[in-house]
């Protein structure tokens, strides 16, 4: 997680744009849960600020972890006035135009990958 790494990308890149990509925080568990053992690795992790060891069994555990580290991201900007954020809601129909309007390059550029259901890589350019 690069969260743990702001200051560190703020020291080599104190002028960057920052991008967090959001999206519905229950379909974000809902994916670690059905991707292989990604959820599993999460609550067998160990040194992860905010996420302790066997942390993550309950939905509201890993809802509650992706929310902080949103907030963490937002934080840290709004601490570094040098950054400007891009926030942008990966699974709404206009987050190809939020990133034309933010960068300058055509939503068509923008595609949605790794889309699937089942927990097996399916990738697509919807």
């Amino acid at each position: 997680l690069s969260i743990v790494f702001l200051q560190e990308i703020h020291d080599h890149f104190p002028n960057a744009t920052w991008i967090l990509n959001q999206r519905d925080p229950q379909a974000w568990v809902s994916s670690m849960t059905r991707w292989s053992d990604v959820r599993q690795r999460f609550t067998d992790h160990h040194s992860w600020p905010d996420f302790p060891r066997g942390v993550g069994a309950q939905d509201e555990e890993m809802v509650d972890f992706y929310n902080l580290q949103a907030q963490k991201v937002r934080d840290f900007v709004k601490d570094h006035p040098s950054h400007a954020l891009v926030e942008v809601k990966i699974d709404k129909p206009d987050a190809g135009q939020m990133m034309e309007d933010a960068f300058g390059i055509s939503k068509t550029c923008w595609g949605k990958k790794n889309d699937n259901d089942d927990g097996k890589s399916n990738w697509s350019d919807k």
